[in-house]
């Protein structure tokens, strides 16, 4: 009996390292796990550093490893949760239990990651049982967004719309006061017993759920001949655009710049930074507000709008990946009749969709800084941090022609976006420097912004393997 245990056992493990295996093997093929090493050693590092600063190293070690830890894991607990979905989609039904399997795996990564972290925090000084609240609540929430992705959504918009009415009406003290510690963990104890339930149920029957990008056929066939994107087309087919018509001929998701489609894109980001302001001003964090440095709910806001305004180029050219595997029929080569010719034509259609992606959210930038309080000064001095925008559309223009659905330094670059952006916000809503050498150091910006954004666009254009022709009738 000991030995079927034991064969049973070593059956399990490689099943699960087979599971585990096609999640690194499936992150690896779109690009590098750079970052992970990169937090990986700045888990190792960190808490050496702090500790030969302060000499406490048990906050050294609880802050130091947790935080690069927590992020690690959660980057690959979104990984494992999508890759074994799409696993389970396509071939539960040809191999028996894997659904299981892949359940009891999802299990043990979440038990033994949720105890990591809160033992880590609790080191530095966290209480236990709201540290494991916590750490519980958004690993359900991101095993919700996949599993659930509307669920996700309205949970999403209920706390990134009521947190900032609450504030208005309730003011930062009361709201405070009323959100204690204990609140707080019930409700978060609620959400993870329900939405856990609910995920349990739904993942132990076959197949699991995997929300795949429908083919253009259907997706075409499924709009009204009435709707917004038939009037669209209609209207491209009469100014005949040339670069327009080819943009529709790479499928109706790839004209992202629309109102019809832009609009509900900026607003649901608008909404999201709103709220992370009312959050920030509600529950201040201590050690983030210190004399002469700018960061508050404004710097948090006006960043995390600057980071999502970088998602919104790499958003465009991943829609142009989705279907890419049916317009690989035909592609403009050299030898092609007109190639060149097609080509530009098709750049400055993308260069036109990436201009007006990004005016449309740097305006609205703006116009989020004005609402939270900002000066017009301010509000003119926030121009060059903007420019970060076009540095994330050279790169998506890179990431097209390079034939890659994912680069490999996009995540570093998100990093790097951030430390800039909050030194340009703070920079900017201080003062410091003055408006003449602020504007110097803007116009540099904005110009090496642009000269590189150009000159990737330029090798983008001499690359016909980036430009699909369309589809074959």
């Amino acid at each position: 009996m000991s030995l079927l245990r034991i064969d049973a056992a070593a059956v399990e493990w490689r099943a699960s390292r087979a599971i585990v295996h096609a999640v690194v093997q499936g992150h690896a093929s779109i690009g590098r796990n750079g970052f992970s090493s990169i937090l990986l050693a700045a888990v190792l590092v960190a808490p050496l550093v702090l500790g030969a600063q302060n000499w406490r190293w048990g906050v050294s070690v609880g802050l130091g490893a947790g935080i690069p830890l927590a992020l690690l894991a959660l980057m690959w607990w979104g990984f494992l949760i999508s890759s074994m979905t799409q696993q389970n989609h396509a071939t539960s039904k040809l191999v028996p239990g894997l659904a299981t399997r892949s359940l009891r795996l999802l299990v043990l990564a979440y038990v033994v990651v949720a105890t990591v972290l809160t033992a880590l925090f609790a080191c530095a000084g966290s209480p236990v049982l709201p540290t494991l609240v916590g750490v519980c609540t958004v690993l359900t929430y991101l095993a919700t967004m996949v599993v659930f992705p509307r669920v996700g959504m309205v949970f999403c918009a209920m706390l990134l719309v009521l947190v900032p009415l609450a504030l208005a009406k309730l003011g930062p003290a009361s709201m405070a006061q009323w959100f204690s510690v204990q609140r707080l963990a019930g409700l978060g104890s609620v959400f993870c017993l329900l939405t856990g339930w609910a995920l349990l149920r739904r993942l132990s029957r076959s197949p699991w759920p995997h929300s795949a990008p429908r083919p253009d056929h259907l997706t075409v066939a499924a709009r009204p001949a009435n709707g917004v994107y038939a009037r669209v087309l209609l209207r491209d087919c009469a100014r005949a655009d040339g670069g327009a018509l080819l943009l529709h001929a790479l499928g109706p998701q790839a004209r992202m710049s629309g109102s019809w489609l832009l609009g509900p894109q900026a607003g649901s980001w608008l909404v999201c930074a709103m709220g992370l302001s009312g959050i920030c001003l509600a529950f201040p964090v201590p050690g983030l507000a210190r004399p002469g440095v700018a960061i508050g709910p404004l710097s948090v806001a006006l960043c995390m709008a600057l980071q999502l305004q970088a998602i919104v180029p790499h958003s465009l050219i991943r829609t142009f990946y989705r279907n890419r595997s049916e317009q690989s029929l035909v592609r403009l080569t050299p030898r092609a009749p007109n190639a060149g010719a097609l080509n530009g034509v098709l750049g400055r259609a993308l260069l036109r969709e990436l201009a007006l992606c990004w005016a449309g959210t740097s305006l609205l930038i703006l116009a989020l800084a004005f609402l939270l309080g900002a000066s017009g000064t301010q509000v003119l001095r926030l121009v060059p941090a903007c420019c970060l925008g076009i540095v994330a559309s050279a790169m998506a223009l890179r990431d097209y022609a390079a034939r890659g659905s994912v680069a490999r330094d996009v995540a570093p670059g998100y990093a790097l976006r951030l430390i800039t952006s909050l030194a340009m916000v703070d920079a900017a809503l201080l003062g410091t420097p003055g408006n003449a050498a602020w504007w110097v150091i803007g116009v540099l910006v904005m110009l090496a912004s642009a000269g590189w954004a150009r000159h990737r666009w330029a090798r983008m254009v001499a690359s016909p393997p980036a430009f699909p022709a369309g589809r074959m009738p």
